[in-house]
């Protein structure tokens, strides 16, 4: 599964149930789509991807993922609306240890149970 069915698959998990991606792997959701729409370059853009901090006004970090809204895809919109989320709730926020090693896999899930019928999501081995 590539990270974009990921993503998906995952937003689809927190809409379903509102703790399922709670933490680590709520963490690892937001880096996996900043990553997908970070296009190199900027410090502030490059310090969240790399580490998760977060500054206090997220609004610039924001503006250098953000893609252009007119050439942005519905499942895109919908993966940055819960990146925007993320980046409003964790503003101030320094780096993130172990945020090197999250990132959304195949196979595994990061709660209890796997709904039935559903993929697995899980983080890298070792970053829980």
């Amino acid at each position: 599964m590539d990270d974009a069915s990921l993503i998906q698959a995952a937003l689809r998990t927190a809409i379903e149930s509102r703790t399922a991606l709670d933490g680590r792997a709520s963490d690892a959701l937001a880096r996996t789509i900043a990553a997908q729409f970070y296009s190199g370059g900027d410090d502030v853009s490059y310090g969240f991807v790399a580490t998760g901090s977060i500054p206090d006004n997220p609004r610039w970090l924001w503006r250098q993922l953000e893609p252009d809204p007119d050439f942005t895809l519905p499942l895109d919109r919908r993966a940055l609306g819960y990146l925007a989320v993320y980046l409003l709730r964790h503003a101030g926020r320094g780096p993130v240890d172990g945020w090197n090693g999250l990132w959304l896999r195949a196979g595994e899930y990061p709660v209890d149970a796997l709904p039935p019928g559903r993929d697995g999501l899980a983080m890298r081995p070792g970053s829980a």
